[in-house]
């Protein structure tokens, strides 16, 4: 990635997802860390576009209870997602705002392919992303959760103890590592999501996961 936090290329045409008839579109803002629920609400305010700050449902053991709360899924980032045609200045000219990511060949910043999917993945669940689905095998655990691979997410390893996996995240030609927490499916459930796509083994850890690639 190019320091402009532009990526060379569009994906290939091959890859490229149809707008399926919808008229919105999106885009990501990288913003100062800790500003990012005021620039929401102030675009919010203005009308410039509807934004949410992508978060997780974190899942913590504390005296023996699991208890439940949410937490930052990428610091420093905001989706906007526009019905009409915002020009790319009026985002840049906002105080927190220190760029719009985008394409080499797409100046406006619009999110295209697998960008674009997760996009529209995060405004469906209003940007907080529940614990992923998954099935303990004996010897690995196995995310079923379709929401990883509208995440373009690949699985890196786990943490039993913690319910957690580490997964990679790959946005617009940048990979940023976060963790997520996972919930066990029952066996009368398993399976109930179908099986990933393509999944991708942790060696270390006897993981597998989907790969969302």
């Amino acid at each position: 990635m190019k320091e402009d936090g532009m990526r060379p290329d569009l994906p290939e045409e091959s890859e490229q997802e149809e707008n399926g008839g919808e008229e919105e579109q999106y885009r990501c803002l990288m913003v100062t860390t800790g500003r990012e629920e005021s620039t929401v609400r102030l675009m919010n305010a203005i009308h410039l576009g509807r934004g949410i700050v992508p978060k997780r449902i974190r899942v913590r053991r504390v005296r023996g209870e699991w208890l439940e709360d949410e937490a930052p899924m990428l610091p420093g980032y905001v989706f906007i997602r526009e019905e009409t045609e915002i020009p790319i200045q009026a985002y840049q000219r906002l105080q927190d705002v220190i760029r719009v990511l985008r394409y080499d060949q797409e100046p406006n910043g619009y999110m295209r392919a697998r960008d674009l999917r997760f996009a529209r993945a995060l405004f469906r669940v209003e940007g907080v992303v529940s614990p992923l689905k998954a099935v303990d095998e004996g010897d690995r655990i196995r995310i079923t959760d379709g929401m990883l691979r509208d995440m373009n997410g690949t699985v890196l390893s786990v943490d039993r103890h913690k319910r957690q996996a580490k997964v990679r995240l790959d946005l617009m030609g940048m990979s940023r590592v976060i963790c997520m927490n996972y919930v066990l499916l029952e066996k009368e459930e398993q399976g109930t999501d179908g099986p990933p796509d393509r999944a991708e083994a942790a060696p270390e850890t006897g993981l597998k996961g989907e790969n969302g690639k």
